[in-house]
């Protein structure tokens, strides 16, 4: 697998997916536009977008305080008109469990490297990871 700068979508219903980037390009005034992502019913709408590269590491905070870490490549890559896989075919998420963020970051860079991600939560917890 070659590295490709991608863009990551998930949908309020918890699909998730990749594309290349190189699918779009910067338009001039005046342009139709590209679609991201197909929605398939009403009740769902995009939820987070994210640039990364397919090596990068993923960091997916969950409402619950949770962090999951995937690979980029390990997410389905779907073309515009799929709604991706199901994020809970990948994770198991609790019944109330969501993905509210997603950072990509190069891990491999920051192993011996004394570098912190502090979060806070809306209930005054804050986690250094």
């Amino acid at each position: 697998m070659k590295k490709d700068d991608v863009i990551i979508t998930l949908t309020k219903l918890g699909y998730i997916k990749y594309q290349n980037l190189s699918e779009y390009k910067i338009q001039k005034r005046g342009g139709r536009g590209k679609i991201l992502i197909n929605l398939k019913n009403n009740l769902d709408e995009l939820k987070i977008t994210c640039i990364s590269n397919t090596y990068d590491d993923l960091l997916l905070f969950s409402n619950l305080g949770k962090v999951y870490i995937l690979k980029t490549y390990e997410i389905s890559k779907f073309n515009k008109y799929n709604l991706g896989k199901l994020i809970n075919n990948i994770f198991s998420l609790l019944k109330n469990e969501y993905i509210t963020y997603i950072i990509s970051i190069k891990l491999n860079n920051l192993i011996n490297k004394k570098t912190y991600l502090i979060i806070c939560l809306n209930n005054g917890i804050i986690k250094k990871l």
